[in-house]
């Protein structure tokens, strides 16, 4: 391990699209706001159980391995990463706030949802590989098992926001 303990190179939260995000969410009202604090919370949810992957490939030295190792470590950084950020920024645009229904994209943040479900799987399958060190196959299992379920209820969220009209429609 080296000077990242401070953290991950690239958070998988954009802080201040994050901090945006919860100061509107708490002061939506009602329904609207409860559903949004739900809407932030299952978002962070996802980045704590998803951070000790992301730290570990940071923290990992590709030259442990052979090749395996090596794309597994790139597919954690520039695919698990990057797609679990996309999620976190769409989920973000879904907060009542200036511009919001302009930018909102429920379609979007669940298909990229969806995404980031399967490369968990893959990656966790990928993690069996001979060559690949059991921390690294034990953070996959860790982050599937806690997130097994996560974008579907994800997807559930956002359909329950946008029935109560809290969103904009599909090409609004």
């Amino acid at each position: 391990m080296d000077d990242r303990a401070a953290g991950p190179r690239k958070p998988l939260l954009p802080p201040e699209i994050w901090r945006d995000a919860r100061r509107r969410a708490s002061e939506v009202a009602s329904e609207a706001g409860a559903r949004t604090s739900l809407l932030i919370h299952h978002i962070e949810y996802g980045a704590r159980h998803l951070s000790p992957l992301q730290l570990l490939a940071e923290a990992t030295a590709a030259s442990e391995g052979g090749p395996g190792l090596h794309h597994l470590l790139d597919f954690i950084e520039d695919d698990i990463v990057d797609v679990f950020r996309c999620v976190a920024i769409g989920a973000a645009s879904l907060v009542p706030g200036p511009d919001w229904k302009e930018n909102a994209d429920p379609p979007e943040v669940q298909a990229e949802a969806r995404l980031l479900a399967r490369y968990l799987w893959i990656g966790a399958a990928a993690a069996q590989q001979e060559g690949i060190p059991a921390d690294v196959r034990h953070a996959f299992a860790a982050a599937l098992t806690a997130m097994v379920r996560w974008d579907e209820e994800l997807v559930q969220l956002i359909d329950e926001i946008a029935e109560n009209e809290l969103l904009p429609a599909a090409g609004e």
